[in-house]
């Protein structure tokens, strides 16, 4: 073991040995004093120590340490000469020797392995503020339920071993110690003595900044041309004279003007940064406290925007404004420059800087050593006000041996001091933050922050390791709400997430979150938004919150805290590949509440210097901007900047929607929409609606003039939640929630302006009703409410802001004003309602221009499908012709509707009767509203197919003779399918295809006439005739009805060339239907007319196959004949064209016309053979050797999972008269060398021989 000799220093000097200690770690480095010390000639100390070791801790803490062992004699001193050389020593230290050989045999493997094994799979590498663990701490925070209680009042003898800070804020006291040993006995008799007042005891930790990339594609950092001379770096705001410093109030520069960088600052653009500045630019009063690794205040683009406290007078070393802190004109420094302040003496001071000759002031106090200072440089006893008059210096201490100093220490400082500039090691975090905030515009200089005319208040919280130790950041929060921050950046978190967590360290977690809440929550309850970052680990924070694990300070449950994440240009979630390794942004629905660009961000470092950071770091301060904008606007008319809560709503609500987008508001910033918000908030009180950042029109194949609805069943305690709310409040409740939720059922609704007569009630039922509205108005809409409902069980939301509702003097009336600035925009429309009662809301508007109220037109409400048609895939544009197909299959007609139908047997009587049920034990019609929904299950299976040429079924008579196959000749309908229809009731879905007839959008409606019946079109739900007033399992069923539905408009933008009819988009239009055919009351009729613009629905209505398209079935001229050879075409693709198709699904087919296939032929072909292809593997297509996996895959599905045989979900009774021709279409996937595909005609059996059946005319298929 080495003695301070050994190691080359003196006793008293910084040890190079301790300097090498890895931080993290508190070790003792034990030196034995009485050997080879003890012959050192040294000046004669008194030692009360004599006669111990000494144990000296890193950074100067030193204890002693009893001996209990004679010193070890030396065994060669009696030698008169001594064996020197390499062989003498080997030979003396064998082992040693043996170790240092495998030693450096190990060291040379490494160099040559690990160079090749990071350039394969990737190393871990270091990133800015990716430090080694920061030394432990000798600080313990406090808190007790007792708010006059201090740790110094409840154990008064121990109080001078310790030194106390409190923040009245939080009631948190920091407690700060030169031992270990009493650092432990203090926090034992703490919890043996005062557990029952104890609500806090935390030793201090350390946070840090998430890993930030550094740089980008710009190589080298800028640094703009001076117009000047640079500040040299003196004291905060370059003031020696003493004096308290006057602060203009007009903007030095012309911000009118762009800045030289600002066009490599994407950012800007992104959020819409000259849109939120032709509102304002920012207000002086309003401040962002950025607490962080300290900022240059002295930088050309910063000074100006930093925050000055008047009240304090730089440099004099007096606390002139009684805060408790010296000197703070420009920020404080909490962490000091020592890797760990608390445990290093204060050198002497350096000598001053040169500076203009000092007005003569009074002398000040020295302060004492920093071991003996408490956090807020004041004791914990009350402040008291500034003194009046000089107070005389105290005696100079007497001399003390020397003490060793922690090496990073820069020269003359030390401690927590008021001079907020990054350290020596720092690589401008705090700096490039202050700057995407604040940096001035208009100077000619650099690039421009976000809210350039707001003021940054600098809070370095970081020592030069990168460490954010908890106490540092407590007093910081404790400082900027004291001294009136608005807005708080932080752009850290905690020293790693833990996904994994054991018990330990879900309760000391624990521990730390409650820290936290009771730190921020008077920022909270002042209005002190508080934005924090996310992390840049790549991780999904909900997971976190899982294992009951927390994401410090971003996932504080509290009304203040805005959780941000960093966004790339392309308005996705940042994540990118950095040296082998995945990088990028937490994330997380439940734990992130919006992202903002963090991707190479162009802003400020120290020195004038400007260069790119990535990470969440980035986002979180042009959140914190946009925060200073927004309130700037709200405060403008009463001086009100602390408005948290309100700020945060906008900021979230008002957000470009991104769908899918991990964070919980779906959005990314928009600066300009949240200011534009903000001005109409504050001007008229009235909400600025955000528009979708689609077109609808453009992308919707199909609009109908409706809402639409779904149904959703709360959970009990919810329920009982929106019971038990209060009937005067004017908000919703917090249990008026579908989050997580699963539709039950859906409805349509009329685009008018009352909504009632709801499909299902109940006090656990609520019904959300939505609509996409399209606003062609610019300016304010006053929106009345009336309902007898209580208002927590009602939320609107419009244009994504939840609209707020005022009171008026008529009963049950209320109303709220929202502000459109985008037009023409369609804004989301989203109406949740506890319908417990089921009573009825009326919604009305009073629209820019007009002098009554009244519902909105019904061209401007749709419920649109948010997607173009889809092309059919087996279907060819071009029917069968008389130029490629015999006369018998000319096609004379495309339409026609396919109806899928099935019978609805009685349930055996001791059955539970199923909630779709259509019959009860009696055979009694039920007509239950959630019925015609569940067929839209994929796997429905329907036993029966027929083809008719319209529906038009006038009774039960017609019905079943039509579902029979006789639709268009009674004669041929299949007795045995009438007895089944007859047999009843009956359900089923009617598909037909229709389309524009002319190349120009149509708009249509329906007339229904129906028991029971639904309107789907490309499986968006628009009509519904449902009596709800018929009680389920009643024998009387409810009548036939007629209704017209609203108006739909097909292809309202064209983006193709669709003169051809062939390539016009085709709309699937299905009928689903319910009825009994037992009683006459059983018809079905639907057909269509085109709707005028501006005029009320048609009264006149034609058959639907007027508009019809070719779909997977057309009508032929004639009767197919027996014998005439059929065929089957045959197309293939490659896996890497169409994708991999799952099990029991369907791939993506391409339509041959778009993508022409890598192989086509028909079937039969004479040289097709059963043998298999030579070599094995391969495919022959000519040949007929076709393989496939056990699943075989075609266009309705398959009933089971027998993997040699599966039976096909198609109807087994499919008629085809009326010279009807459909398409058979069978998907075959991942042909192989051995299994073979056989199709077999439902009617044949199964060939002896194992081929496959004779195709004919049944299997005919047109030819493409």
């Amino acid at each position: 073991m080495l003695s301070p000799k050994d190691s080359g220093a003196e006793i008293g000097e910084p040890n190079p040995l301790f300097d090498k200690e890895q931080p993290g770690s508190v070790r003792a480095v034990i030196g034995n004093l009485s050997g080879d010390v003890a012959a050192a000639p040294s000046p004669p100390v008194e030692d009360p120590n004599a006669g111990q070791k000494m144990g000296h801790f890193k950074y100067g803490t030193s204890f002693s340490v009893p001996n209990t062992k004679e010193t070890a004699k030396d065994e060669g001193n009696n030698s008169s000469t001594r064996t020197s050389g390499f062989k003498a020593w080997v030979s003396k230290h064998p082992f040693m020797f043996a170790g240092l050989a495998v030693l450096g045999v190990l060291g040379l493997l490494a160099v040559i392995i690990v160079p090749s094994v990071c350039g394969t799979i990737g190393c871990k590498i270091k990133k800015d503020g990716a430090h080694e663990d920061p030394p432990g701490s000798l600080r313990v925070m406090v808190r007790f339920t007792q708010a006059d209680a201090t740790v110094k009042q409840l154990l008064p003898l121990l109080s001078k071993y310790f030194n106390s800070s409190k923040f009245n804020s939080s009631g948190l006291e920091v407690l700060q110690f030169d031992s270990p040993e009493m650092l432990k006995q203090v926090k034992k008799l703490l919890q043996d003595r005062y557990s029952a007042i104890l609500d806090l005891l935390v030793d201090d930790f350390v946070m840090r900044i998430s890993p930030t990339i550094n740089g980008g594609t710009r190589q080298n950092s800028t640094s703009p041309p001076s117009t000047g001379d640079q500040s040299s770096g003196t004291t905060p705001g370059g003031n020696s004279t003493g004096r308290r410093l006057q602060v203009t109030d007009k903007y030095p520069y012309d911000d009118t003007v762009s800045d030289p960088l600002e066009t490599q600052m994407w950012h800007l653009e992104a959020v819409s940064a000259a849109q939120a500045w032709a509102v304002t630019r920012g207000v002086k009063e309003v401040i962002v406290a950025v607490m962080d690794t300290g900022i240059d205040i002295d930088h050309t683009d910063l000074n100006e925007s930093i925050w000055r406290n008047v009240k304090e007078i730089p440099n004099n070393g007096i606390d002139d404004d009684g805060n408790g802190y010296i000197d703070d004109y420009m920020g404080y420094d909490f962490a000091g420059p020592c890797s760990v302040d608390w445990r290093s003496s204060i050198p002497p001071p350096a000598p001053p800087l040169p500076s203009p000759p000092p007005v003569p002031r009074p002398p000040s106090p020295r302060p004492p050593p920093r071991r003996l200072r408490s956090l807020l440089q004041s004791r914990s006893q009350p402040l008291r006000p500034p003194p009046t008059r000089p107070l005389p210096s105290p005696p100079s201490p007497a001399p003390s041996p020397p003490v060793p100093v922690d090496r990073i220490n820069q020269q003359g400082r030390c401690g927590a001091d008021a001079n907020p500039r990054p350290d020596a090691s720092d690589t401008g975090h705090g700096t490039h933050v202050a700057g995407l905030v604040a940096a001035v515009r208009g100077n000619g200089q650099g690039g421009s922050g976000l809210a350039p005319r707001i003021k940054v208040m600098a809070l370095k919280v970081a020592d030069p390791t990168g460490a954010f130790y908890a106490s540092n950041v407590m007093a910081a929060y404790d400082y900027a709400l004291r001294m009136g921050a608005h807005v708080v950046s932080n752009s850290f978190g905690p020293l790693r997430p833990n996904f994994n967590p054991n018990d330990y360290d879900k309760a000391d977690d624990a521990k730390k979150y409650r820290l936290y809440e009771r730190a921020v929550q008077p920022l909270a309850q002042k209005g002190v938004l508080l934005v924090a970052a996310a992390g840049n680990e790549n991780g999904n924070l909900d997971d976190l919150r899982k294992v009951n694990m927390n994401y410090l300070p971003c996932t504080l449950d509290l009304p203040n805290v805005l959780c941000v994440a960093a966004s790339s240009p392309d308005g996705r979630l940042w994540s990118e590949t950095q040296w082998n390794q995945q990088v990028g942004t937490n994330y997380g629905k439940m734990s992130v509440d919006i992202a903002a660009p963090g991707s190479r961000i162009l802003s400020t470092l120290p020195g004038n210097r400007y260069d790119l950071k990535t990470g969440s770091s980035m986002a979180t301060p042009l959140v914190s901007a946009a925060a200073a904008l927004v309130l700037s606007v709200l405060g403008s008319s009463d001086g009100n900047y602390f408005q948290a809560s309100r700020v945060k709503t906008i900021l979230l609500e008002t957000g470009d929607t991104r769908p899918g987008l991990e964070v919980g508001s779906q959005r990314t910033l928009n600066a300009a929409r949240a200011v534009q918000s903000a001005a109409a908030l504050s001007i008229s009180g009235a909400f600025l609606l955000a528009p979708m950042i689609v077109n609808v029109s453009a992308v919707s194949g199909a609009l109908v003039r409706a809402y639409s609805e779904e149904y959703y069943r709360v959970s009990a305690t919810a329920r009982d939640t929106l019971q038990a709310a209060p009937t005067t409040s004017l908000t919703p409740s917090p249990a008026l929630s579908i989050a997580g939720l699963t539709p039950m059922a859906i409805a349509a609704r009329s685009a008018s302006s009352q909504f009632r007569g709801f499909k299902i009630v109940g006090n656990d039922v609520v019904v959300a009703v939505r609509a996409k509205v399209l606003l062609t108005t610019r300016g304010s809409y006053t929106l009345n409410l009336y309902t007898t409902a209580p208002l927590p069980r009602v939320s609107l939301t419009l244009g994504q802001r939840q609209v707020s509702w005022n009171a008026t003097s008529t009963r049950n009336m209320y109303q709220a004003v929202v502000s459109v600035n985008t037009v023409p925009g369609w804004y989301e429309f989203e109406l949740l309602y506890g319908n417990g009662g089921n009573e009825g809301i009326d919604l009305n508007w009073l629209r820019p221009g007009q002098t009554a109220y009244g519902p909105l037109p019904e061209d401007w409400i749709f419920t649109a499908s948010m997607a173009p048609a889809t092309p059919l895939p087996y279907v060819p544009r071009d029917l069968p012709s008389a130029t490629n197909s015999p006369a018998s299959e000319v096609a004379v007609s495309p339409g026609g509707w396919q109806v899928l139908w099935s019978t609805m047997s009685p349930p055996p009587p001791d059955s539970d009767i199923p909630i779709n049920s259509v019959a009860d034990p009696a055979g009694a019609r039920v007509f239950n509203p959630t019925f015609l929904a569940s067929l839209s299950n994929p796997l429905q299976y329907f036993p029966y197919s027929v083809f008719v040429d319209e529906l038009n079924f006038l009774n039960n008579v017609t019905m079943v003779t039509a579902l029979a196959g006789g639709g268009v000749d009674p004669r041929q309908a299949d007795a045995r399918v009438v007895s089944a229809a007859a047999s009843g009731p009956v359900y089923g879905i009617a598909t037909t295809y229709i389309q524009s007839p002319v190349d120009a959008p149509l708009t249509v409606a329906f007339r229904v006439t129906c028991v029971q019946c639904s309107l789907y079109i490309d499986g968006v739900l628009f009509h519904e005739t449902i009596d709800t007033s018929i009680t389920p399992g009643s024998a009387n069923p409810p009548p036939v009805s007629t209704r017209i539905t609203p108006c739909i408009t097909l292809d309202p933008v064209r983006t193709n060339n669709t003169v051809r009819p062939a390539t016009r988009p085709r709309h699937a239009l299905q009928v689903r239907f319910a009825a009994r055919t037992r009683v006459p009351a059983a018809g079905l009729l639907v057909q269509q007319a085109a709707c005028v613009p501006g005029q009320a629905l048609p009264t006149t209505f034609a058959n639907v196959r007027d508009i019809a398209a070719p779909g997977p079935w057309y009508q032929a001229a004639g009767a197919s004949a027996p014998s005439s050879p059929g065929s089957i075409q045959c197309d293939m693709w490659d896996y890497e064209v169409i994708g991999q198709a799952g099990y029991m699904g369907l791939g993506s087919i391409p339509r041959p016309e778009d993508f022409p296939p890598a192989a086509r032929f028909r079937l039969p072909n004479s040289r097709a053979s059963i043998t298999p292809c030579s070599p094995f593997g391969a495919f022959c297509p000519a040949r007929l050797n076709f393989t496939t996996r056990p699943a075989v895959f075609q266009s309705l599905g398959y009933g089971d999972t027998n993997p040699y045989s599966s039976q096909s979900r198609a109807p087994n009774t499919t008629s085809l008269a009326g010279n009807y021709r459909q398409i058979l279409a069978v998907e075959w996937h991942g042909v192989g060398a051995w299994t073979r595909l056989q199709l077999v005609d439902g009617s044949a059996a199964l060939p002896p021989d194992g081929s496959a059946v004779v195709i004919d005319g049944s299997f005919f298929a047109p030819a493409p």
